[in-house]
């Protein structure tokens, strides 16, 4: 048993980072979302058509996650003519995520930035 004066509580900067983390985790773990993620990664923009096909769901399924994955700044949107391409927002996962990837790295990977 551990007493009380060995306990370590956690930092408010590691609590804002277990949320955050908590956060992008849950939005990503939807099977979809993750792989719409990993498609974008390898073709840095697609459509909605695109993944569309490539994941074999409708284009509306596919609408849905990315209006949750842009609203979570995980993706971003960039009009070309009459096609919408999507990618991943680097700058809006750093921003929003970024402490929590970093929570993730320092404590359970045991790596430093």
């Amino acid at each position: 048993m551990i007493t009380k004066d060995v306990l370590i509580s956690v930092s408010e900067k590691e609590e804002i980072a277990s949320r955050e983390l908590i956060e992008f985790m849950n939005i990503i773990s939807v099977p979809n979302r993750f792989r719409i993620t990993q498609l974008l990664y390898n073709n840095k923009e697609i459509t909605v058509t695109d993944l569309s096909i490539l994941l074999k769901i409708s284009q509306p399924a596919v609408s849905q996650h990315l209006k949750i994955l842009k609203l979570s700044s995980i993706v971003k949107q960039c009009r070309k003519g009459k096609q919408i391409f999507y990618s991943l927002d680097q700058h809006g996962i750093k921003n929003k995520y970024g402490e929590g990837i970093n929570y993730l790295r320092c404590y359970f990977l045991n790596e430093n930035n």
